[in-house]
Protein backbone atom coordinates (compact mmCIF):
# COMPACT_ATOMS: atom_id res chain seq x y z
CA UNK A 1 0.00 0.00 0.00
CA UNK A 2 1.38 3.42 -0.95
CA UNK A 3 1.32 5.80 1.97
CA UNK A 4 1.50 8.85 0.14
CA UNK A 5 -1.51 8.40 -1.34
CA UNK A 6 -4.55 10.42 0.22
CA UNK A 7 -7.88 8.35 2.03
CA UNK A 8 -9.94 10.46 -0.93
CA UNK A 9 -9.08 11.22 -4.06
CA UNK A 10 -10.77 14.23 -5.57
CA UNK A 11 -12.22 13.43 -9.17
CA UNK A 12 -11.49 15.44 -11.36
CA UNK A 13 -15.24 14.57 -12.61
CA UNK A 14 -16.62 16.72 -9.48
CA UNK A 15 -15.01 19.53 -9.93
CA UNK A 16 -16.22 19.58 -13.65
CA UNK A 17 -20.66 19.57 -11.78
CA UNK A 18 -18.17 22.45 -9.38
CA UNK A 19 -16.54 25.02 -12.37
CA UNK A 20 -18.84 27.93 -12.50
CA UNK A 21 -20.30 30.19 -15.01
CA UNK A 22 -20.99 33.27 -13.33
CA UNK A 23 -19.35 36.54 -15.08
CA UNK A 24 -19.57 38.00 -11.69
CA UNK A 25 -16.83 35.26 -10.68
CA UNK A 26 -14.43 36.67 -12.37
CA UNK A 27 -15.37 40.28 -13.04
CA UNK A 28 -15.44 41.99 -15.93
CA UNK A 29 -13.76 41.83 -18.20
CA UNK A 30 -10.76 40.02 -17.61
CA UNK A 31 -7.61 42.63 -17.78
CA UNK A 32 -4.50 40.58 -19.52
CA UNK A 33 -1.01 41.92 -19.62
CA UNK A 34 0.05 44.30 -22.03
CA UNK A 35 -0.46 43.01 -25.53
CA UNK A 36 2.51 43.90 -27.86
CA UNK A 37 2.06 45.03 -31.53
CA UNK A 38 2.47 41.60 -33.48
CA UNK A 39 1.64 38.97 -31.25
CA UNK A 40 -0.18 36.01 -32.32
CA UNK A 41 -3.91 36.74 -31.68
CA UNK A 42 -6.35 33.67 -32.25
CA UNK A 43 -9.83 32.09 -31.01
CA UNK A 44 -9.14 29.84 -28.51
CA UNK A 45 -8.96 26.18 -28.60
CA UNK A 46 -7.30 22.82 -27.59
CA UNK A 47 -5.62 23.22 -31.16
CA UNK A 48 -4.44 26.28 -29.83
CA UNK A 49 -3.40 25.22 -26.72
CA UNK A 50 -1.24 22.42 -28.28
CA UNK A 51 0.40 24.64 -30.91
CA UNK A 52 2.36 26.50 -27.36
CA UNK A 53 2.95 23.50 -25.74
CA UNK A 54 4.55 22.62 -28.72
CA UNK A 55 6.49 25.57 -29.63
CA UNK A 56 4.79 29.24 -29.89
CA UNK A 57 5.27 30.58 -26.66
CA UNK A 58 2.77 31.89 -26.34
CA UNK A 59 -0.91 32.43 -27.76
CA UNK A 60 -2.94 35.99 -27.32
CA UNK A 61 -6.79 33.97 -27.18
CA UNK A 62 -10.06 36.08 -28.07
CA UNK A 63 -13.42 34.76 -28.59
CA UNK A 64 -16.05 34.58 -31.13
CA UNK A 65 -18.42 36.36 -28.70
CA UNK A 66 -16.07 39.29 -28.66
CA UNK A 67 -15.56 40.46 -31.96
CA UNK A 68 -13.87 39.10 -35.07
CA UNK A 69 -11.20 39.10 -37.48
CA UNK A 70 -10.58 41.74 -40.66
CA UNK A 71 -9.86 41.44 -43.78
CA UNK A 72 -6.01 41.90 -42.96
CA UNK A 73 -6.52 39.39 -39.97
CA UNK A 74 -6.22 42.14 -37.23
CA UNK A 75 -9.26 41.17 -34.74
CA UNK A 76 -11.21 43.72 -33.92
CA UNK A 77 -13.40 43.72 -30.41
CA UNK A 78 -17.36 44.24 -30.77
CA UNK A 79 -19.00 47.40 -29.16
CA UNK A 80 -19.11 46.64 -25.90
CA UNK A 81 -16.21 44.87 -25.49
CA UNK A 82 -14.10 47.98 -25.66
CA UNK A 83 -12.41 47.50 -22.49
CA UNK A 84 -11.13 43.94 -23.71
CA UNK A 85 -7.98 42.85 -24.48
CA UNK A 86 -6.64 39.39 -25.95
CA UNK A 87 -5.37 37.04 -23.01
CA UNK A 88 -2.09 35.88 -23.08
CA UNK A 89 -1.24 32.04 -22.52
CA UNK A 90 1.94 31.00 -21.82
CA UNK A 91 3.57 27.34 -21.78
CA UNK A 92 3.39 26.41 -18.65
CA UNK A 93 -0.67 27.23 -18.34
CA UNK A 94 -1.20 25.58 -21.49
CA UNK A 95 1.12 22.36 -21.02
CA UNK A 96 -1.31 22.06 -17.53
CA UNK A 97 -4.36 22.50 -19.30
CA UNK A 98 -2.90 20.29 -21.69
CA UNK A 99 -1.95 17.43 -18.94
CA UNK A 100 -5.83 17.75 -17.91
CA UNK A 101 -7.28 17.67 -20.69
CA UNK A 102 -5.27 14.30 -21.95
CA UNK A 103 -5.99 12.92 -17.92
CA UNK A 104 -10.01 13.06 -18.64
CA UNK A 105 -12.13 10.60 -20.25
CA UNK A 106 -13.70 11.34 -23.41
CA UNK A 107 -17.30 12.80 -22.59
CA UNK A 108 -15.41 15.06 -20.25
CA UNK A 109 -12.99 16.18 -22.51
CA UNK A 110 -15.62 17.14 -25.05
CA UNK A 111 -16.92 19.58 -21.86
CA UNK A 112 -13.22 20.80 -21.59
CA UNK A 113 -12.93 21.86 -24.95
CA UNK A 114 -16.46 23.25 -25.93
CA UNK A 115 -15.87 25.68 -22.52
CA UNK A 116 -12.35 26.34 -23.73
CA UNK A 117 -14.09 27.84 -27.01
CA UNK A 118 -17.13 29.04 -25.58
CA UNK A 119 -15.80 32.13 -23.95
CA UNK A 120 -13.83 34.18 -21.70
CA UNK A 121 -15.34 33.50 -18.71
CA UNK A 122 -15.62 29.58 -19.63
CA UNK A 123 -11.73 29.57 -20.20
CA UNK A 124 -10.88 31.14 -17.28
CA UNK A 125 -13.24 28.51 -15.30
CA UNK A 126 -11.13 25.77 -16.92
CA UNK A 127 -7.89 27.28 -16.13
CA UNK A 128 -9.23 27.47 -12.61
CA UNK A 129 -10.01 23.87 -12.75
CA UNK A 130 -6.22 22.92 -14.50
CA UNK A 131 -4.63 24.55 -11.97
CA UNK A 132 -7.06 23.31 -9.00
CA UNK A 133 -6.10 19.38 -10.60
CA UNK A 134 -2.25 20.11 -11.02
CA UNK A 135 -1.45 21.14 -7.47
Amino acid sequence: MNNNMPEKAISIFDLFEEAKEDEDYYGSPVRPLEIQSGQKVVFASIERLIDIVEGDTYLCFVWPDEGSFDEKGHFQFNQGYDEYEPVIIDQTTANAMKIVYQAIVPDKQEIFVQRIAKDRINFMNMVDLTWSCIK
